[in-house]
């Protein structure tokens, strides 16, 4: 009777990781808050209110309203 052969292989299978569950450990371990600004579950206030904290801490210089990291163009470089 011949064993069943096992590829070492097998054990490189990835495993999918909860997202969720990482950013809930996250915000409840180290207080890192991460927020996707389309999340279904935020009214509109609060996803203004999350674009203008991004845009505070990041610098961001282009602040449309969709929430579009796209950098806004140097005036300084421009022709």
């Amino acid at each position: 009777m011949q064993k069943d052969y096992q590829s070492p292989l097998g054990k490189m299978q990835p495993t999918k990781i909860d997202l969720e569950k990482v950013k809930k450990e996250g915000w409840n371990k180290e207080g890192i808050l991460v927020v996707k600004i389309d999340d279904e579950r935020l009214s509109w206030p609060e996803k203004e209110i999350i674009k203008q904290i991004g845009n505070k801490i990041y610098n961001s210089k282009n602040k449309k309203n969709d929430g579009s990291t796209k950098p806004a163009m140097d005036k300084r470089t421009s022709s």
